[in-house]
């Protein structure tokens, strides 16, 4: 923590970017995101895999939402709101 004088004499505790860093690591960390997905992005991930047309149309919407919810995420994170992918399948590309 970086600590800042202001103008008016009083303190004010700040974090340091390295802090934030090491956190950000944390986070990533404890995912334990499989190294085959750890550069993966939303971008990326190709619905058409699938053979049955109802899961094409399922995955391009899932990825729709996913691309607006990256889209909007800061102000989604304020109003504590997340996104979560649920499917019986395994394999079923939640996790891209």
């Amino acid at each position: 923590m970086i600590v800042v004088v202001k103008e008016d004499h009083s303190t004010v505790g700040i974090i340091c970017p390295c802090l934030e860093q090491r956190q950000l690591m944390r986070k990533i960390q404890s995912a334990r995101i499989p190294d085959d997905y750890a550069k993966a992005t939303v971008k990326e991930f190709n619905p058409t895999v699938y053979t049955d047309e109802i899961n094409v149309d399922k995955a391009k919407y899932a990825k729709k939402v996913a691309v607006c919810f990256v889209g909007k995420y800061h102000d989604l994170q304020e109003l504590g709101k997340g996104l979560y992918f649920y499917s019986n399948v395994k394999g079923s590309g939640k996790t891209h």
